[in-house]
């Protein structure tokens, strides 16, 4: 499965705003040198579609922020230019480091009694669903070092939030780490960087533009886009309950004429949600 980047600006974002002002020298310095690494993050709450997350982001309210959002099936929303300057991990690492954010099962949540530990609702759920996210971000991280030059597998070139912080250049946080241990994945950050290391062989974004072209995957832009689909009857109930518990709420629009921007994948992935409890309460 190949990545899909599509732009989509957090321009009410006050972190972006200051960048497009070029409000000081730290933002000037950024937009000259560009990113020397990127952090690995994880979002610490039980949202699987990455625009949600986006839409949080793109407040005047907000200051934090990230360079993508990347969901489990490969679509990664790109909500800044790669040479902004972002306010991402709490520390100097905003200084020099990209921001990459994966979603994270709906199939968890969490209780701040138990810190970074999230609570399992479906295993198999949030496992299909972290490891997903794991071999896409894998492949986005080695578009960004064929793109940039860098060495996955030099220190400090690709670091978890958890990381980050460990060294002191970030904030107090357990992400990604937290969650694959939770799940006992085995996964781990060195593992993550020689995955990157080994898949940096091929080519693995496509071009949002292109989305299009024959034996690429579905997309519904609209409500009224899967509605006319035949395949469409299996997702519409997952999509009506999601709409009207308030848990999907689209970009835009009414009716059959929401705006949804959703894959087929993705939708899948939330059919599934459904049907193993996930949302029940």
């Amino acid at each position: 499965m190949a990545l899909i980047l599509k732009e989509r600006p957090i321009k009410n974002n006050q972190s972006y705003v200051k960048n497009a002002q070029i409000e000081d020298e730290r933002y000037r310095r950024f937009q000259e040198r560009g990113p020397l690494g990127a952090i690995l993050h994880s979002i610490g709450t039980p949202q699987p579609l990455a625009e949600p997350i986006a839409a949080y982001f793109d407040d005047p309210s907000v200051e934090a922020s990230v360079h993508m959002v990347l969901q489990p099936d490969g679509l990664c929303l790109q909500l800044a230019p790669e040479n902004y300057r972002l306010w991402h991990v709490g520390g100097q690492a905003n200084e020099t480091h990209l921001g990459i954010e994966m979603t994270e099962p709906a199939a968890i949540r969490y209780d701040s009694s138990r810190g970074f530990t999230p609570i399992i609702l479906d295993r198999q759920a949030a496992l299909s669903h972290i490891r997903s996210c794991y071999d896409r971000g894998v492949e986005l991280f080695a578009y960004l070092c064929q793109k940039y030059g860098w060495d996955p597998l030099q220190d400090g070139v690709i670091l978890s939030h958890r990381e980050a912080f460990t060294r002191g250049l970030g904030s107090n946080h357990g992400d990604p780490e937290h969650l694959w241990q939770a799940l006992e994945t085995g996964y781990t950050m060195d593992g993550f960087r020689k995955a990157v290391a080994q898949a940096m062989k091929s080519p693995l974004v496509e071009d949002g533009e292109n989305e299009d072209q024959e034996g690429k995957e579905m997309r519904y832009e609209t409500l009224g886009d899967v509605r006319k689909d035949p395949n469409g009857k299996y997702y519409l109930p997952t999509l009506e309950f999601l709409l009207q518990k308030g848990y999907l709420q689209g970009r835009g629009g009414k009716g059959d004429d929401l705006i949804l921007d959703l894959s087929e994948d993705a939708l899948r992935i939330l059919v599934t949600l459904h049907r193993a409890g996930a949302y029940d309460k």
